[in-house]
C-alpha cells in the first residue's frame, strides 16, 4: 500500500528473527506488532461481529489477516491498539 510517496508492506513472518535480521541488514525501516487471533465461522457477517467486539472494547482495527482455514472455520489475525485487550474482547 502507498501513503503519499512511501510504500508500506504488512507481513506475517514464519521466522521472526530471520525477517527482522533481513530488514535490518537491508536498512529497511520497520515496526513490529503483536497480533490477536480468533476463529470465526466462514460465513457472511462474521468479520462485522469481530469488528463490533473490538469497537465495543474501544479498540481501533488496523489490519485483518486470514491466517488459516479449517473446515467451516476461518482463523483471523487482527492488528489493534492493544492485542491483550483484543484477545479478551474476542473470547467467547
Amino acid at each position: 500500500m502507498t501513503i503519499g510517496t512511501q510504500g508500506v508492506i504488512r507481513l506475517i513472518a514464519d521466522d521472526i528473527e530471520a525477517a527482522r535480521s533481513g530488514l535490518q541488514e537491508s536498512n529497511i525501516r520497520f515496526e513490529e506488532s503483536e497480533l490477536a487471533s480468533v476463529m470465526v465461522e466462514n460465513q457472511a457477517g462474521e468479520l462485522a461481529v469481530v469488528a463490533d467486539k473490538l469497537a465495543n472494547a474501544g479498540l481501533n482495527l488496523h489490519a485483518v489477516y486470514v491466517i488459516g482455514l479449517a473446515g467451516d472455520l476461518v482463523e483471523l489475525a487482527v492488528a489493534v491498539d492493544d492485542p491483550k485487550k483484543a484477545k479478551k474482547a474476542l473470547e467467547g
